[in-house]
């Protein structure tokens, strides 16, 4: 990873994992590196059996203008890497901190989040983790709301309910 992607900050860090905001040198373009922490124990074994691989392989499938894309998944002396599209903008949690959302945005967040989860579930893949952490808002140059949703970490492949599922 060093000779290709400079690692600039990091943006966030979760009970597994950690995304980072990199420079990609080969492509002149910025990215988000997605690495799993391992304890010191787990250093040179498969991280969490293939989590990552597992998720970058679902997300890559998921070609969408509302789902983070996938650029790459790598390895080095640290472990499994995965590279993403960088997605600019604030989490909705944030956004809905500040000032009321327009019932244009809401419909807007609606329906863009709507699409993006029916995509996912027609290729069978379930989200599992949906929430406004989750969920980058970014206003467009002509005003309109863009939305992505993020971190597919937790989804797993289903081509039927569960029994939980269908109780509930």
């Amino acid at each position: 990873m060093a000779g290709r992607y400079k690692i600039l900050e990091e943006l966030g860090k979760g009970g597994s994992g950690a995304v980072f905001k990199a420079y990609d040198t080969q492509l002149d373009r910025y990215v988000a590196i997605k690495r799993l922490i391992m304890d010191d124990d787990a250093v040179g074994q498969d991280p969490q059996n293939g989590g990552l691989k597992k998720e970058a392989a679902s997300l890559a499938t998921l070609q969408h203008p509302n789902i983070v894309a996938v650029y790459d998944l790598g390895s080095d002396d640290e472990g499994y890497f995965m590279v993403m599209e960088l997605v600019d903008g604030e989490t909705l949690s944030d956004g809905i901190k500040g000032t009321p959302m327009t019932l244009d945005d809401f419909q807007e967040l609606a329906t863009q989040s709507l699409e993006a989860m029916l995509t996912a579930h027609s290729r069978s893949i379930l989200h599992r983790d949906l929430k406004p952490e989750n969920i980058k808002l970014k206003r467009l140059p002509g005003g309109r709301l863009q939305v992505k949703v993020l971190d597919f970490g937790l989804a797993r492949l289903s081509y039927a309910a569960k029994k939980m599922t269908e109780d509930q």
